[in-house]
């Protein structure tokens, strides 16, 4: 097997064994390739994803959709970016929170070849966080209903 074949192989192996939904995009910002890990997060095959023609648009909650947009546009523009927080509307209708990061994907020349992201799934981080957050308003009330400082 010569050099640029095994490399091509391990990528490939790598990027299907990552956790998180790994997916390359075209200087259009046309889907290009997800690795499987799209399934797990949002319950649509790959196959699916691609028959959506705007994916991942269609699945992002509509009140997030502006700024995604506007994110998109950044990426196909050349930026890159890190934890944009957004919902999705999975195949069975659940919403998910997920965490975005971004890269522009360059040629040795410069051109811009398109993007490459990757999707985490925070659900239960945000879940845990709005927890503590009730958590300790609920604190501040019994704090302030028991007239002792702290």
């Amino acid at each position: 097997m010569n050099t640029l074949k095994l490399e091509d192989h391990h990528f490939r192996a790598i990027a299907e064994a990552t956790h998180d939904w790994e997916s390359l995009f075209s200087p259009t910002g046309e889907l290009l390739w997800a690795n499987s890990a799209v399934e797990r997060l949002t319950g649509f095959t790959v196959e699916e994803c691609f028959a959506q023609g705007t994916f991942p648009l269609p699945i992002v909650h509509t009140a997030d959709r502006p700024h995604f947009e506007r994110t998109l546009n950044g990426a196909v523009q050349g930026t890159s970016g890190n934890d944009h927080e957004f919902r999705i509307s999975t195949k069975a209708q659940q919403i998910r929170y997920v965490s975005m990061s971004w890269q522009p994907m360059r040629s040795a020349s410069g051109e811009l070849r398109g993007s490459r992201c990757s999707i985490r799934d925070i659900t239960e981080r945000r879940a845990a966080e709005e927890a503590i957050r009730r958590s300790e308003e609920n604190l501040r009330v019994a704090i302030g209903a028991s007239r002792i400082g702290i």
